[in-house]
């Protein structure tokens, strides 16, 4: 398993909670950036380590964040 350490390693997001409920801010840019590949697209589960509910949460973060212009829609390979 540490032979793929370094290519699954775990994305440490920060989550924070707002009325008892978990929430991603969309104005973490940094952190949000960690989620996707070079590409542009959102990493799987299995790469950022993350739950069914807070990778929805995260997914709903960086929509929102490219809706605001905070992020591009495409990788920066292009």
């Amino acid at each position: 398993m540490a032979r793929y350490a370094k290519f699954y390693s775990p994305a440490k997001v920060g989550t924070k909670m707002k009325n008892g409920k978990i929430y991603l801010d969309y104005k973490t840019v940094d952190e949000l950036r960690r989620l996707l590949t070079a590409n542009g697209k959102m990493s799987s589960r299995q790469r950022t380590k993350l739950s069914a509910m807070r990778q929805r949460h995260a997914s709903t973060a960086v929509k929102r964040a490219r809706y605001m212009a905070l992020l591009p829609y495409e990788g920066e390979n292009r």
